[in-house]
């Protein structure tokens, strides 16, 4: 690129397929993009540039909508940190099969032909757009071109596709779309309390490590998660 911050588009989509790749997935199934989503003039284009080039084609072909959004409107850039803000957003979404407003959102860039590439930023909330599977993509940059790509499922629907029981959160119903989560006020006012040396001193480090691979399952119980 012409400069040490300026993203490539092509680099982004060819990390995009490659993900979808290494883990077996095709696109088709993928009804939610959490965007990177600076809001710069040069970023943002190429961002949905790259998302239109590999998720716009899908779309286009079924006829439906790719929704893409992000949440640095309403947390602002996390820096380092940004892309699991990114992560978190998205869980709450699949779980909740919900997927939240874009705040702020008025007028796009110019340079976003959203209806020609089939993209659409959700202006208000809205239900996830088909039954089955929630899967989810999430967009990550950071300086100097490390990028980052995470494919996401809703944890009920990634057991049961598996045959694999566990507890999960994920909303359920026998009603399509479900209903919308309860709004949640996080009062900030009590502070959260340190653990004590004690919590800490019970700890057993000198366990040895586990040798086997295991799956952990991931499942946000309310918004305050």
């Amino acid at each position: 690129t012409p400069g040490i911050t300026l993203p490539n588009a092509q680099a982004q989509a060819a990390l995009i397929l490659s993900t979808y790749k290494a883990a077996g997935l095709d696109l088709t199934d993928t009804r939610y993009f959490e965007a990177h989503g600076t809001g710069t003039a040069a970023g943002d284009p190429l961002e949905m540039e790259a998302i239109s080039s590999t998720f716009g084609i899908i779309s286009k072909e079924l006829d439906r909508p790719l929704y893409v959004g992000t949440v640095k409107p309403n947390i602002g850039h996390l820096e380092g940190c940004a892309g699991l803000a990114g992560v978190l957003k998205a869980i709450l979404s699949i779980e909740a099969g919900w997927i939240p407003p874009n705040l702020n959102f008025e007028t796009p860039n110019p340079k976003l032909p959203l209806k020609e590439w089939n993209l659409k930023v959700p202006t208000e909330p809205t239900p996830w757009p088909q039954g089955g599977v929630r899967r989810a993509s999430v967009n990550s940059f950071g300086y100097g071109g490390t990028n980052a790509h995470v494919i996401l499922d809703d944890a009920w629907h990634y057991l049961q596709l598996r045959g694999v029981k566990g507890n999960t959160n994920t909303a359920i119903t026998s009603s399509w779309p479900p209903s919308p989560p309860a709004s949640v006020d996080i009062s900030l006012s009590t502070p959260i309390a340190s653990p004590s040396p004690s919590d800490i001193s019970d700890f057993d480090f000198s366990r040895s490590p586990v040798s086997h691979q295991r799956m952990f399952t991931f499942s946000a119980p309310d918004q305050v998660a």
